[in-house]
């Protein structure tokens, strides 16, 4: 609003990804693959067949009030996630879980990084998910579990169609700057976004770094990159308000 530059996405950007269920809505009316979900309200009956299922909170980040029985397999085993999570948040997203290779596709600007690959090596019976344990819980069996690897040169045509997907999912949420866009890729090949993640985790040792140093940026690239995308983003802001006041001029 002051018209200072910036880095990352702009407002609009964050407060539709931030609620799941919005970006959900969003993303497939621009035609993009999303699994099948609902918003379960406390207090509210909700009206749900599809199993296996995933109950997350429809508004929250860093894989806050996800675990190791989120997934689940029957209405009794949702009921109960149900009332675990109305106990801290009052609107839990139900979604339809994807079994499959969970991908992370990052973009920095107009650059599709690397592509990870979250690799599961977890004990039987746990679901193969990003846990909250996973991502900040060091040692932790999902923390152990849950190791990213590059995709190999042999994965070339679903890198592609993966650079593809993040790039049409970010221009339909109108991101600017730097992202992750987080797809699942179930046994017959379908895509499927599950999250869409604006102004990703920048700590040196997480995955927009990895991904940049599998680029071949050191760190200060990658930052210096951010700074030169603001700067870019702003000018290209200060062109269509002057478009714009030269046309109410004319």
């Amino acid at each position: 609003m002051l018209g200072l530059p910036m880095t990352g996405a702009r407002a609009f950007t964050l407060g539709l990804c931030y609620r799941k269920d919005l970006v959900n809505a969003h993303l497939r009316a621009h035609g993009i693959a999303v699994p099948d979900w609902a918003v379960a309200c406390a207090d509210e009956p909700l009206v749900w067949r599809h199993f296996p299922a995933i109950v997350k909170p429809a508004a929250e980040d860093a894989s806050l009030g996800i675990d190791a029985e989120s997934v689940v397999h029957s209405r009794e085993a949702l009921d109960a996630a149900l009332a675990r999570g109305h106990k801290t948040w009052e609107r839990l997203l139900v979604q339809r879980y994807v079994e499959g290779r969970e991908i992370n596709v990052a973009l920095v600007g107009e650059d599709v990084l690397p592509h990870s690959e979250i690799g599961f090596t977890l004990p039987d019976g746990l679901p193969h998910i990003v846990t909250y344990a996973a991502k900040w819980e060091a040692g932790s069996v999902y923390d152990r579990g849950t190791v990213p690897r590059l995709l190999g040169p042999e994965e070339g045509p679903l890198a592609a169609r993966l650079a593809r997907l993040a790039q049409r999912t970010w221009a339909a949420v109108e991101g600017v700057g730097y992202a992750r866009v987080d797809v699942r890729v179930d046994e017959r090949g379908r895509l499927s976004v599950i999250d869409v993640n604006p102004n990703a985790d920048l700590t040196p040792g997480a995955g927009l770094a990895r991904q940049a140093a599998a680029a071949g940026w050191s760190y200060r690239d990658l930052v210096a990159r951010i700074l030169e995308v603001a700067f870019v983003s702003q000018e290209a802001r200060g062109r269509q308000r002057g478009a714009r006041r030269s046309a109410v001029t004319a």
